[in-house]
């Protein structure tokens, strides 16, 4: 839509000097044309009449035209305004973000979040992932259990086919490894998540965290920016689990920087690269079993993608953390 105003308000400027030109030429020489000897019999000066009659039409044409032309501008304007709305709704799909919920499908606090919070951030203009890692089976139960209403916005984003094993806390890094390869397919290929939406921002939080959806999109937009942003409360290596916000183009580098890992045992730390230390969060982009930490794991790859994590003292009013007793998540 962006050549439509240039080229076409080129175009229109063109065809109205055009226009005037030879229009103006005409006129002019029509007009100048030279008359002699008595007004109503000379054969001079009633062609000399007839010619002003027909400058004076010729003109009322020019006018006609040149307001055409300035009507198909302002129609050619309108136009590119309304596909530039409709590129922007598409860029942004339905919603600004999406929410990313660590949990598991027996978790008390994920049935309480599914009539609490959850709705109020889909009103809000989020997505939310599920993000489990469970038998199909089990998978497909929670996926019934989401509240009709929710289903076009609550996706379930299962790892179990990566990982093959049971959920257990010590399986963090390779969950959070499988379910951001999974959303950055989604999100910059296939588009197979979220009936193809993309989204502005990325928020994984833990399910015993009670976000404010409306303050975070808020929040959000009053920081939009193309640069690479990846929030926390104080500048540093790494923002603590139970809320990460980032932006679209600190989502990709991060999600390219762990995606080039592959899955590694313990036992395999030397060959990451670098090599895994312990509590040298610079070597922490390495997606080990057992081993806990996502909010480390994230942070680290962020760096390694080239992003670094910005300090915003307004944080910390974006959510409340933790909310262990699940009645407590109940507004």
């Amino acid at each position: 839509a962006l050549w439509l105003k240039p080229f076409g308000s080129i175009f229109l400027l063109a065809v109205v000097n055009l226009l005037e030109f030879f229009y103006v030429k005409q006129l002019c020489s029509l007009l100048f044309m030279p008359g002699s000897g008595n007004v109503s019999s000379h054969p001079r000066h009633n062609l000399y009449f007839q010619q002003q009659a027909t400058c004076r039409q010729l003109s009322q044409k020019r006018l006609f035209l040149l307001f055409l032309c300035v009507a198909g501008f302002c129609m050619m304007f309108v136009i590119e305004a309304l596909l530039m709305s409709s590129n922007l709704d598409k860029e942004r799909g339905r919603h600004e973000g999406v929410m990313m919920l660590l949990t598991f499908a027996n978790s008390s606090r994920l049935q309480v979040a599914m009539v609490t919070w959850m709705p109020a951030c889909v009103q809000a203009g989020f997505d939310i992932g599920l993000m489990v890692n469970e038998k199909a089976d089990d998978a497909q139960v929670l996926e019934k259990r989401v509240p009709e209403e929710l289903r076009e916005s609550v996706r379930v984003i299962n790892s179990f086919d990566v990982t093959g094993k049971p959920d257990s806390r010590s399986l963090e890094r390779w969950k959070t490894w499988a379910y951001v390869k999974k959303l950055a397919q989604s999100e910059f290929e296939d588009g197979h998540l979220f009936s193809g939406r993309r989204h502005k921002w990325f928020i994984q939080l833990d399910d015993d965290t009670l976000p404010d959806c409306a303050l975070i999109a808020e929040f959000a937009s009053a920081r939009h920016t193309d640069a690479p942003m990846y929030l926390g409360p104080e500048s540093g290596t790494y923002v603590g689990g139970q809320l990460i916000l980032m932006n679209n183009a600190a989502f990709k580098p991060m999600s390219a920087a762990m995606g080039a890992q592959p899955l590694r045992k313990m036992g395999q730390k030397h060959e990451c690269n670098p090599p895994y230390k312990e509590h040298n969060h610079e070597t922490d982009c390495c997606a080990l079993s057992p081993m806990v930490f996502a909010d480390v794991f994230l942070g680290s790859c962020a760096t390694k993608g080239g992003v670094q994590i910005t300090g915003d003292e307004e944080f910390h009013t974006l959510f409340s953390h933790p909310f262990k007793d699940p009645e407590k998540l109940r507004r």
